[in-house]
């Protein structure tokens, strides 16, 4: 997928044409079996948190990004016609095998067709047109490779992403395929329903090959990268899901390592606990020891857990004085 911006202005299209506008079910239960990654995003109650726009206003950022993440937003309203702050929840999904590009996002909101449509004209050279399939109505850009899609299950559910991801999710609407079930499900359902959480099934081959990152472990001085207790075990690494969530004035990201079996998972935490003791040891700042004494592992059979905590302050003091070469 390219252009966020002209995708958008083509919902207009989608808006004005109809469609099927029955009752979609949960994004969750609409993503295709065979997916790889999948992830969510609370966006509307991100948005809302005053104490993420301050960090967002604080942090140091690039030339192409407005100061303040008011002046984002109404950035975004005035190229697109969408007020970010309607939309409740982005649900993206995606097969990170597939040779050719296979993603899509579901997401659940209120969407504006008047202001929309007042920023159609300034896409108008996009060459999308109308294309039904099965009981949908679709607006495909056949220009992009892979063609890029676009619809409305419902007045609230809005389907957009590559061409066969966005035919999936109507497959699963309509009873069709499967929807998506086992092992990376339930690494994502685990993480429960922070403002964010994503969970990424790990490749047999991407540990394993010759091209593995483990492999550049070997090129530590006096050879020990290969015989380290647990990096071997990281082979067995199947799925991996992490979290970021907000409670009060905490902040709290989590992620969950799923091995193939325990033994894998106690030799991981083992080397975990020692590079996280070492970190700590040559900790630059207090700021910066506050924040890694905060850092919690837990092995829970096959599954290694690494958590921390800290709160809006910390992180702005973290921020403030920067982290040091090499972190």
């Amino acid at each position: 997928m390219k252009l966020v911006v002209p995708l958008l202005a083509v919902l207009v299209i989608a808006l004005a044409l109809g469609g099927c506008r029955g009752t979609a079910a949960t994004p969750q239960a609409l993503v295709p079996a065979g997916a790889s990654l999948l992830g969510e995003a609370r966006v509307a109650d991100i948005l809302k948190d005053a104490d993420l726009a301050r960090l967002y206003n604080r942090a140091s950022k690039g030339e192409s990004l407005p100061e303040t993440l008011d002046d984002l937003l109404a950035l975004s309203a005035k190229k697109t016609g969408m007020d970010l702050r309607q939309v409740q929840t982005i649900l993206f999904f995606a097969d990170i095998d597939e040779k050719s590009e296979y993603a899509g996002a579901i997401a659940k909101g209120a969407f504006d067709e008047s202001q929309l449509m007042a920023v159609l004209g300034n896409h108008s050279n996009r060459e999308f047109a109308p294309q039904q399939y099965k009981k949908h109505r679709l607006l495909v850009d056949a220009s992009e490779d892979p063609p890029t899609a676009f619809t409305l299950l419902s007045k609230d559910t809005l389907v957009l992403g590559t061409l066969p991801a966005v035919q999936a999710v109507v497959d699963v609407a309509e009873g069709d395929q499967a929807a998506l079930a086992g092992g990376l499900k339930e690494s994502f359902d685990a993480l429960g329903q922070p403002l964010f959480r994503m969970a990424l099934e790990v490749p047999p081959e991407a540990l394993s090959s010759k091209d593995s990152p483990l492999n550049d472990l070997s090129q530590v001085p006096g050879g020990l990268g290969g015989t380290m207790p647990g990096l071997e075990a990281m082979r067995a690494l199947q799925v991996v899901a992490m979290s970021l969530d907000k409670n009060g004035q905490g902040i709290k990201a989590s992620a969950n390592l799923d091995f193939a079996g325990a033994d894998s998972a106690d030799e991981v935490g083992s080397l975990a606990d020692g590079a996280l003791a070492l970190m700590r040891s040559f900790s630059p700042n207090e700021q910066m020891r506050a924040v890694l004494k905060k850092i919690k592992i837990d092995v829970a059979g096959p599954r290694v857990t690494v958590a921390a905590q800290a709160t809006v302050a910390e992180l702005e003091a973290l921020a403030k004085n920067g982290l040091p070469s090499g972190f």
